[in-house]
Formats: structure tokens, sequence, C-alpha cells
């Protein structure tokens, strides 16, 4: 999995970044991963919540103070029809108050 981050403008912005998970599955198999979400603003983060746009999977928590990180664990269950080949998805992370992130991974697909 690789990454990237978004979303640091000073006045509390969200950063991402992908901090385990597998670059490789077979289909059916669930692929647990983590990110890591930190303020880098001077504002309160409110209601923050992240997003994998590939597996629809999420997680929500109150808040992060300024300068604050938390490790978030999510899942991707790669379907057992998924052809071989690469799979990109997106974490973003939203919040009340913050300039979004977000985080692109991809996951190789191999046969069975």
């Amino acid at each position: 999995m690789a990454d990237r981050t978004d979303g640091d403008n000073g006045a509390g912005g969200l950063e991402v970044a992908l901090i385990a998970g597998h670059a490789r599955a077979v289909p059916g198999e669930t692929i647990f991963y983590a990110v890591r979400v930190t303020n880098t603003g001077s504002l309160a983060a409110c209601n923050v919540c992240i997003s994998d746009t590939l597996s629809g999977d999420s997680a929500c928590i109150p808040g992060l103070a300024a300068g604050e990180s938390v490790a978030v664990p999510l899942r991707h269950l790669i379907p057992a029809s998924a052809p071989p080949g690469a799979r990109v998805g997106e974490v973003i992370a939203r919040a009340d108050g913050a300039a979004p992130g977000a985080a692109t991974y991809s996951i190789v697909v191999t046969s069975a």
C-alpha cells in the first residue's frame, strides 16, 4: 500500500497516512490495515470521520485537538469475484472545522 497526504491548511487541517496493510491479496481475503489521522492545524477538529472509498468501511471519532493524532483500524474484503489486477482506493478524513485529508492506496489481487 502506498500513500499520500493532503489537507494541511494551517487552521485545522487533517493529514492521513497509511501505517499498516498488505499490498497483495487473493479473492475472498479480508485485509486489515490502519491509518493515522493527524490534526496539523491550530484549531480543534470535531466529528472526525474516516472512510475508505473502495471498501466502504468507515470509522468516526469525536474529535482531535490541534496537533493530536490517532491510529484508526479499517478493513477491506476483497470480493470473491474480484479479477486479478490492481485495485486503487482512497481513505478520506473529514471533520467539522478542518480541511479534509486523504491517502490513496493500491492492492494487487492475485489468483487464488
